[in-house]
C-alpha cells in the first residue's frame, strides 16, 4: 500500500472514529437534560414509515422545535434540536443551534465541544481546534475537548504524537468511561499500525 493511499484511509478511520465517539458521548450528557421524545416503545410500531439513515425524526424535531419556542431562553432546549442535527450528519444545521445554545450559555464547555464537534464535521478544522484549545484552558481534563482535538491532531495534521498524547490524557483522566476503553483500543490499533 502506498503512503497516499493509507493516509487516506488513516484519516477516514479518524472522522468514522469521531462520529462514534460523538455518538457515545451524546447518549451520556452532563448537566440539565435536554427535552426529549415521550418514551415509547423501543421498535417502531408496524405501520410506522421508515425513517431513512441520516433523516431527522419529523416528529422528535417537532417535539424539541416545541420545546425551543416554549422555552426561548433554555440553552438544553437548542442543544437538543442540535445534537438530533449532529447524530443525523447534518452539521451545518447542527453548528446553527449548538452556536444558539452558545450564546445563550457561553460558560456551558459541554454545548461548546459539541459545537466544536458540528463544526469538524463541516470540514471547518481550525474552528473547531480553536474551540477545544479554548475549552482545555478552561477545563484541562474536559473529555469532548480532549477527544476532539486529539482527532485532529492525529487525522487532520497527522502530528502522531501530539495526538496520542491528547488521547493519553483523556483517558487517564476518565479511566472508568466507555469513552477510554474505546480510545485505548483505537490507540492499541493505530501503534500497531505506526511501531
Amino acid at each position: 500500500m502506498n503512503p497516499l493511499t493509507e493516509r487516506a484511509l488513516f484519516f477516514g478511520a479518524g472522522i468514522l472514529f469521531g462520529v462514534l465517539i460523538g455518538v457515545l458521548l451524546a447518549s451520556a450528557p452532563e448537566g440539565p437534560a435536554p427535552p426529549t421524545a415521550p418514551a415509547g416503545p423501543t421498535e417502531l410500531p408496524a405501520d410506522h414509515p421508515e425513517i431513512a439513515p441520516g433523516a431527522v425524526d419529523p416528529d422528535l424535531l417537532a417535539s424539541l422545535t416545541a420545546a425551543v419556542e416554549a422555552r426561548p431562553n433554555d440553552p438544553a432546549a437548542r442543544a437538543a434540536v442540535g445534537e438530533i442535527h449532529l447524530q443525523a450528519g447534518d452539521f451545518t444545521e447542527a453548528a446553527y443551534w449548538f452556536q444558539q445554545a452558545r450564546n445563550l450559555s457561553p460558560d456551558d464547555l459541554d454545548i461548546q465541544a459539541r459545537l466544536a464537534f458540528a463544526y469538524l464535521g463541516q470540514g471547518d478544522v481550525g474552528r473547531a481546534a480553536g474551540i477545544y484549545e479554548e475549552l482545555l484552558v478552561e477545563e484541562p481534563d474536559h473529555l469532548l475537548a480532549l477527544i476532539g482535538l486529539g482527532q485532529i491532531r492525529l487525522f487532520a495534521e497527522q502530528d502522531l504524537d501530539a495526538g496520542i498524547a491528547l488521547w493519553e490524557r483523556a483517558i487517564a483522566a476518565h479511566p472508568e468511561t466507555e469513552e477510554a476503553d474505546a480510545l485505548r483500543a483505537r490507540l492499541e490499533s493505530l501503534r500497531d499500525a505506526h511501531p
